[in-house]
């Protein structure tokens, strides 16, 4: 009876929808790209787990369960990965200084979550960063401008590629609110990045069709809205882009976004 039961179970498993059985823990959920990556997930039949500092003030998205953590607390990363399959980072800091810099956020906190999600031996993690990130000498007075965003951003970059995690960098161009899906998109690697701006809607379809998908595993990925392509996000161009070398991670000289 025991083997009867077991092979039933199997076949119930293996008739479950794509995604089914995963559970994706999305950092910045609440902010304006991580909310429409979680709704993007959620429209896939993926099961999401938003992370918050305060789940009773995080707000109501369809398909997000809300847990307790702080990527700028470390120690609470651990509890919140329990059970996630696969992690998407779309935090991002707006401070230039204090306890939610650049620094803090999009650096520490991103280097945080991506050693927890090594411990939680998560089958792949998605980061977003920025199109120019590594873009400029730290003495740059624009880079100084901005508390250094960009080359935080890149040392998460480098963190994550150093890592032994299954990993896809979506690095967009300059964030805009306008509608999703009304052009179409360039995917490049970084040192083929041409400034542009892109819409969030746009950037949360992206890491939708890079979920657990071997063709985005190990690559850089920069995109900005293209109005001469179709919509949508291209498999065959996520297909044709390379894997990170030094060659293709390299930021261009000049850059803006």
């Amino acid at each position: 009876m025991k083997s009867l039961y077991l092979l039933i179970l199997s076949l119930l498993l293996a008739a479950l929808p794509a995604h089914a059985k995963d559970l994706a823990l999305v950092a910045g959920a609440s902010g304006g790209t991580g909310r429409l990556i979680a709704e993007a997930l959620h429209a896939k039949g993926i099961a999401v787990r938003g992370l918050t500092r305060d789940p009773a003030t995080a707000p109501k998205i369809d398909g997000v369960t809300w847990v307790a953590g702080d990527v700028t607390r470390p120690e609470s990363l651990a509890p919140a990965l329990a059970g996630v399959t696969i992690v998407v980072s779309a935090v991002g800091a707006r401070e230039a200084t204090g306890p939610n810099s650049f620094e803090t956020v999009d650096w520490q906190g991103n280097r945080a979550l991506i050693d927890a999600a090594v411990d939680a031996k998560v089958r792949q993690m998605l980061l977003v960063t920025a199109g120019s990130a590594g873009e400029g000498a730290w003495t740059d007075p624009r880079l100084a401008r901005f508390g250094g965003s960009r080359n935080w951003k890149a040392k998460a970059e480098t963190h994550l590629r150093d890592s032994a995690l299954a990993y896809t960098i979506v690095a967009p161009g300059g964030l805009r609110d306008y509608p999703a899906g009304q052009q179409g998109v360039k995917l490049r690697t970084r040192s083929e990045y041409i400034v542009g701006p892109v819409a969030r809607g746009d950037v949360a379809a992206l890491i939708a069709a890079c979920f657990d998908n071997t063709a985005c595993f190990g690559k850089t990925i920069t995109i900005v809205n293209d109005p001469q392509a179709k919509p949508g996000i291209p498999a065959a161009a996520l297909q044709a882009l390379p894997t990170d070398t030094p060659e293709t991670i390299r930021a261009p000289a000049a850059v803006g976004q």
